[in-house]
């Protein structure tokens, strides 16, 4: 497809691949380029970045989650499975049949008919999203509270809200909805093998056991994905689908010097006050081995997006050749914008 004149619209054009993509397609002359992001505190600062490069190419703005109905889109998941009557229309538009006005409710459908874009560049990680709701947690819960007798109807409502498939099916069944209303002419996805191309032992984990359910559940959605995009490229009326999947770790944004955070927070320093023997290090005495000091961690460090901050150590071992290695993102830009303009790539799973 021309890119010239177009209407792109970036989900998850916020982040690390999302803004490679958008300065790959400035040499094409999109008209307008929306970004997109969770939070309008990551889309914002985004869009200034990139409004400085982009010439005289429109940029617009959405946040929210895409996942959800636009109603909830602001709200985090923890208050929305609190609140009785927002569980209950999450789990209607989820668990309900695919309807107009389920579609029309939809944060995804409604950013579609306010941009009407002729391409959509898809850079969320769905399969995160929804694996890392954590399933495993959820039931080991439920039964708990079924023994004691205290299974309620909030708690089954809230495991509802876990499961992977029905979340990726209502998904993709308004996407194509949303898109077909749209004129959605091409619609591409950045998807994920959930491990950065390693095998089922799976050796680096999000600090769980290994291998990692959840992990594993993440490869299992993301494989379900692709699939269903597969289906969704021979609907008739449906866009032009295709899928491009990375596997290995993608990196990086900046290396820098400064506090290290995790999970937006600094990590705090502490000292020891005292040697412990080696039966007391790891349980409940340890915390009278140690002073807080007041002071955050600070250091040398590499930022790879969602994927948070890696010292040299653990970024050299994380890319050694035979584990995850690494792909940048202007790399996967440059395939995305190849299979937009119609160049075959080699690097297309669904297409």
């Amino acid at each position: 497809m021309d890119i010239r004149d177009r209407t792109v619209l970036l989900l998850g054009g916020s982040g690390l691949v999302g803004l490679a993509v958008a300065r790959a397609l400035v040499p094409h002359g999109p008209r307008k380029i929306v970004l997109t992001a969770l939070t309008r505190a990551e889309v914002e600062p985004a869009a200034e970045e990139f409004r400085a490069e982009a010439g005289g190419i429109e940029v617009a703005t959405e946040w929210g989650d895409m996942f959800w109905p636009e109603s909830l889109k602001d709200r985090s998941r923890g208050d929305v499975l609190q609140d009785p009557d927002a569980r209950a229309r999450l789990l209607d538009d989820l668990y309900g049949d695919l309807t107009d006005d389920v579609v029309g409710r939809s944060h995804f459908a409604s950013m579609l008919d306010r941009h009407r874009p002729d391409i959509v560049v898809d850079c969320v990680n769905t399969a995160t999203a929804f694996a890392y709701q954590n399933v495993f947690a959820s039931a080991s819960l439920l039964r708990q509270q079924a023994d004691a007798g205290e299974c309620s109807r909030e708690a089954v409502e809230r495991h509802l809200a876990t499961l992977y498939l029905p979340q990726l099916i209502r998904h993709v069944q308004i996407a194509l909805e949303a898109m077909r209303r749209a004129g959605t002419g091409l619609y591409l996805k950045i998807g994920t093998a959930g491990t950065g191309g390693q095998g089922l032992n799976i050796p680096f984990t999000h600090s769980e056991e290994r291998p990692s359910r959840m992990l594993l559940a993440k490869s299992g959605v993301a494989g379900a994905h692709t699939l269903l995009l597969y289906l969704m490229a021979r609907t008739p009326g449906a866009p032009a689908v295709k899928e491009i999947k990375p596997t290995a770790a993608i990196s990086w944004k900046r290396i820098a010097y400064g506090e290290v955070r995790k999970r937006g927070r600094g990590i705090e320093r502490c000292d020891a006050t005292g040697p412990l023997p080696i039966e007391d290090a790891f349980g409940a005495a340890a915390d009278s081995g140690y002073r807080a000091t007041g002071e955050t961690l600070e250091g040398v460090y590499l930022d790879a997006g969602e994927n948070g901050l890696f010292s040299l150590g653990e970024f050299e071992t994380l890319t050694a050749l035979g584990l995850m290695e690494y792909i940048t993102p202007e790399e996967i830009a440059d395939d995305v914008v190849r299979e937009i303009r119609g160049y075959p790539t080699g690097h297309d799973v669904v297409g």
